[in-house]
């Protein structure tokens, strides 16, 4: 089975110097769980519905057709467009196993035999694949259970959680709910804010983990870096023109710099963007720098390196994984719809405390309560009680009121009978009054407190 999800419908997403990936069983033989022979490292995509399996193409490791006995249907090629490289197909036969209870494939899966890309860097390397978390067509049938899923990266982005549920503990609060394409694409009719200027945008907005930096079609690219440098609130800031990850002169603290928002004209619905998220290498807003290195890019066909992007996506906005560590996401498809509901992601997420043990949580904070309150009524009831001390002085020494039997060495006083300890005070303070005939008062206690 597989090693970190097995069948509980939580896959952790893991990461290597090539990036993310999920471990994926190719046969359901292996029912170890553990990593074994069969146990592969996998893409996600949030922009397809395919399972792509490769025969040839860029570099992916090549999936052992004839070792698993799949079968190839002879017919027409297939083109399948990512967002980095175009794949041309045959359908074949393969399995595949994300989670055995909650998502796998058995039959239909595309076999790439060869790959076309201008982009410039390693697609694949160590992969296997790539599955599609799409809901159009046939795919909905490799959701077992639910066709429900969430996506969580850790604070420190190392790795993260795609779960097959809404599991609440890994938000901190709701920012709202966008509608999306069989695919997760999300139709925009929207703007783009650099404070305090803005311009429309009208295009797709896709999520990919495996990107490289944030992305925005090349024209939105560029007003943006103009924007970050026009801003009101950093002075004498300039950037190369590079049209991926520029670098700018910027001397300051990372919270001057403006925040880039993205509004999807979805019910007020967006994507803030700060400081600490768009810097590379960036980890705090009050942190000072004394240069930066933007993490966007510019996205075009007409692009090559990292820059490049195929025709299908030609004007989406890409949010890569360090953006999407800033929120909670859960793509939900059970009502038909596609609905991505958009959360503040919470640091540091816990289990929740289970449902049918809140009635002792309850019971100890009631007796908490009750005996916190009779403390407080007996202590009010003492204070109340306490006789006054009186007790005259002849020194301007610190002044120790005690009872009747005390004898203060250094002091010279006579205690007034029935007196009790009450506190040290000095001559002049705030806890008792010198009266011109030497006599000092000790009111009596107010509320736990002393009052002339």
């Amino acid at each position: 089975m597989n090693a970190y999800a097995s069948s509980t419908g939580e896959i952790s997403i893991l990461k290597d110097l090539n990036g993310y990936y999920v471990y994926t069983d190719l046969t359901s033989v292996n029912t170890t769980g553990q990593v074994g022979n069969d146990t592969v490292r996998m893409m996600l995509s949030l922009s397809n519905q395919n399972l792509l399996l490769i025969d040839s193409c860029l570099n992916f490791k090549q999936y052992p057709c004839d070792y698993y006995h799949c079968t190839r249907y002879s017919g027409d090629v297939t083109t399948v467009s990512y967002p980095t490289f175009i794949a041309s197909t045959i359908q074949a036969s393969a399995e595949a196993y994300l989670d055995y209870k909650y998502w796998d494939i058995e039959e239909k899966a595309f076999l790439a035999t060869a790959c076309s890309s201008q982009y410039s860097g390693y697609i694949g390397a160590g992969r296997y694949g790539i599955l599609g978390l799409g809901t159009s067509g046939s795919s909905k049938s490799n959701f077992l259970k639910t066709r429900e899923f969430s996506i969580y990266f850790n604070s420190d982005r190392q790795g993260g959680i795609l779960k097959f549920a809404n599991d609440q503990k890994y938000a901190s609060y709701a920012i709202g709910n966008i509608t999306a394409n069989a695919n997760w694409i999300v139709p925009m009719n929207g703007f783009i804010q650099v404070s305090p200027y803005d311009t429309n945008f009208y295009g797709s907005l896709a999520f990919d983990i495996h990107a490289d930096a944030l992305g925005f079609p090349l024209k939105t690219f560029q007003w943006i870096v103009d924007k970050i440098v026009q801003s009101q609130w950093v002075q004498n800031i300039t950037c190369t023109n590079d049209t991926f990850q520029p670098t700018c002169n910027y001397q300051g603290y990372l919270r001057n710099l403006p925040s880039i928002y993205v509004a999807t004209g979805q019910k007020s619905v967006g994507f803030d963007i700060p400081a600490e998220v768009y810097v590379k290498n960036a980890y705090d807003k009050n942190q000072y720098v004394y240069s930066i290195t933007l993490n966007l890019k510019a996205l075009d066909p007409y692009l090559t390196g990292e820059s490049y992007i195929t025709p299908d996506y030609s004007n989406t906005i890409f949010l890569d994984a360090r953006t999407m560590s800033s929120y909670y996401l859960v793509f939900d498809a059970t009502s038909g719809s596609n609905i991505i509901g958009i959360y503040k992601a919470n640091p540091n997420p816990r289990d929740n405390t289970p449902s049918d043990k809140w009635w002792i949580y309850l019971i100890v904070v009631i007796f908490i309560f009750i005996v916190s309150g009779g403390c407080c009524g007996c202590v009010k009831r003492r204070m109340a009680n306490r006789p006054v001390t009186i007790v005259t002085q002849t020194t301007q020494a610190p002044l120790i009121i005690a009872d009747n039997s005390a004898i203060v060495s250094g002091y010279n006083y006579q205690p007034y009978p029935g007196a009790v300890p009450v506190v040290q005070v000095q001559p002049q303070g705030n806890y008792y009054q010198q009266q011109p005939q030497g006599i000092v008062y000790a009111p009596p206690p107010v509320n736990g407190g002393y009052q002339q």
